[in-house]
């Protein structure tokens, strides 16, 4: 895997209308898929609140309902957003699960802008810190959810596998 520049290929790159497809496919909200339920960053209290305002479909332990590989590739075509929230909070620490799904083209949702940002790319993720309450995320949510252009800018950083596999070996070897 390498980064996007001028040797890729244009079949190694999602093209516009490959991505609107995609889109256009999705039906829900925001995924989370748990295993750790009481987590030292909180982020079931927030999950909660945020669930009071928009839809979000919880798979995994937490949640009693299990799912395999199959079915997370099923819920992230679904999908519009992952809920992509620590176990803890740390500088240079985002879950690795970020990485695995960004590729799927689903828009990951970070904790804090601050600790992500020097990892991902810019443009490529929102902070649930940007917003003043779960409610103002929320409103941001459905605003995306209803401007798919704007959505699928969040997703225009987004390629087949170039790139972000080499982001997430890079993010490792720091």
């Amino acid at each position: 895997m390498r980064p996007i520049d001028n040797s890729t290929t244009p079949d190694e790159m999602w093209k516009w209308n490959e991505i609107e497809t995609i889109v256009k496919g999705k039906t829900k909200s925001a995924l989370i898929v748990v295993s750790n339920c009481e987590t030292n960053s909180k982020r079931e209290v927030y999950v909660r609140a945020l669930a009071k305002h928009i839809e979000i479909t919880r798979l995994g332990a937490c949640s009693k309902m299990m799912c395999n590989e199959k079915c997370a590739e099923e819920a992230i075509a679904q999908h519009y957003f992952y809920l992509a929230f620590e176990n803890s909070v740390c500088r240079d620490y985002v879950t690795e699960k970020v990485f695995w799904y960004m590729e799927k083209i689903i828009v990951p949702i970070v904790l804090k802008r601050s600790f992500a940002s020097s990892i991902l790319p810019n443009g490529s993720f929102i902070a649930a810190d940007d917003f003043n309450s779960p409610a103002s995320l929320a409103e941001h949510l459905k605003y995306l959810r209803s401007n798919k252009e704007k959505y699928m800018k969040l997703s225009d950083y987004d390629r087949k596998s170039c790139g972000l596999s080499a982001l997430f070996v890079s993010y490792l070897l720091r």
